[in-house]
């Protein structure tokens, strides 16, 4: 799922110097920036194993 949302990170600094930018997070864009923000730990296993395959995807 690609989702579009402008929120508070470091991602505008970069862009602001002409980076693309690209803020991965696990868990649900609905629970994000709440007062009771969490993920589940299935969500976080997915988000690892995204990054693992990122990360050995940019290597080859």
């Amino acid at each position: 799922m690609v989702t579009t949302l402008s929120d508070t990170t470091e991602g505008g600094l970069f862009q602001a110097r002409g980076y693309s930018t690209v803020i991965c997070d696990p868990g649900d864009i609905a629970q994000a920036l709440q007062p009771d923000e969490f993920f589940l730990t299935d969500q976080f296993q997915e988000g690892w194993r995204f990054m693992e395959n990122l990360i050995l995807d940019c290597c080859r």
